[in-house]
């Protein structure tokens, strides 16, 4: 009896964290299917059917503010910024933002700002923990307490049982958590909110110095308090485009309290990081992700099944 209960704990246990782990997954397709939703709401109600949803549209309505605002931690990636007579990380392809770090979860002694990619780290983790432990008392009985060929019999098929279930959840595990990087590695996604965060902060700020760029950005409304509320048309991102080349050319930065090098650097690419390719890519590489939903039901079905078996 004391068996039978230990394995049920095991197997609920087993159960309990496959369907924790599949959470961000099911979560980061809703969020998906829900901007969606609203991208196609913005473009039916605009004049302008070839547009993408961008010009003339507060950007907290747009489907590229909306979702990077899930996939990142908008208050964070202060972190990735670079500050004046420090040195950026090497192979650094910007001026104004540090290198995407996409291979650790911990990065300077703080989680990474990719936000699924720590979810889904922090949930699936349990199971991992959990099958290894597990495995490794199996192989610790067998070594040392199989006094008999039933009981010799019985734990080396459950073993391998187990280890199979085993090696297939650490491989899944792994190639999940690199296709998740791809969404932030491999899209826009990393880019605009970077560039999304640097004109926040210059609004929040209200420096006296950056009145040029305030102009613009207060163009359709006077009460911005934050980048959402900003709304872009041609004019005003041209201009923007241009206080950027006067900026660069003069090799200046743009006034802010912490240091940071602000250049508007990837303002010259706001809208294409807003076109229907850029979107695209992003939900391509999202539902690359996502259909592994599927697969999760081979490790919620294994614990089923065992667990009626055991019942």
């Amino acid at each position: 009896m004391f068996v039978n209960t230990e394995a049920i704990i095991v197997v609920l246990l087993v159960l309990l964290f496959a369907i924790l782990s599949l959470l961000p997954i099911v979560e980061l397709r809703y969020n998906l299917n829900l901007n969606e939703t609203i991208h196609d709401m913005n473009k039916y109600c605009s004049y302008n059917k070839n547009e993408n949803g961008f010009y003339d549209l507060r950007i907290k309505n747009t489907f590229m503010w909306n979702m990077t605002n899930y996939l990142f931690d908008f208050e964070r990636i202060t972190n990735n910024f670079k500050k004046e007579g420090k040195y950026g990380t090497f192979g650094d392809i910007f001026k104004d933002i540090k290198n995407l770090n996409r291979d650790s979860s911990i990065v300077d002694g703080k989680f990474n700002i990719m936000e699924v990619y720590n979810k889904y780290l922090h949930y699936g983790i349990p199971l991992l923990i959990l099958l290894w432990l597990y495995f490794t008392t199996h192989i610790i009985y067998i070594k040392f307490y199989c006094d008999t060929f039933e009981r010799y019999e019985y734990s080396i098929y459950s073993t391998s049982y187990l280890f199979i279930y085993l090696a297939l959840y650490t491989i899944f595990f792994l190639i999940l958590l690199n296709k998740i990087t791809k969404i932030y590695a491999d899209t826009n996604c990393y880019k605009y909110i970077m560039l999304m965060k640097e004109l926040d902060i210059i609004i929040k700020e209200q420096n006296p110095e950056n009145t040029d760029i305030l102009k613009e950005l207060k163009a359709y409304n006077n009460n911005v308090t934050s980048i959402g509320d900003v709304t872009f048309d041609r004019n005003v991102l041209n201009n923007l485009i241009n206080i950027h080349k006067k900026i660069d050319k003069e090799n200046k930065i743009i006034a802010n309290s912490k240091n940071y090098i602000f250049t508007l650097e990837n303002i010259i690419d706001l809208y294409d990081y807003n076109n229907k390719e850029s979107l695209d890519k992003i939900y391509d590489e999202i539902i690359d992700v996502v259909r592994f939903i599927y697969v999760y039901l081979i490790f919620i079905i294994a614990p089923l099944v065992l667990l009626t078996l055991i019942l």
